[in-house]
């Protein structure tokens, strides 16, 4: 577990800031 452990939180980082990404376009409210 201690291997992925790395990995795993990157891989939820990168997700969270695709979907965030998305949102943003989604919303094009701001400049």
């Amino acid at each position: 577990m201690v291997r992925r452990h790395g990995i795993s939180s990157f891989i939820v980082c990168f997700l969270f800031f695709l979907l965030k990404s998305a949102m943003n376009r989604g919303s094009q409210k701001m400049p």
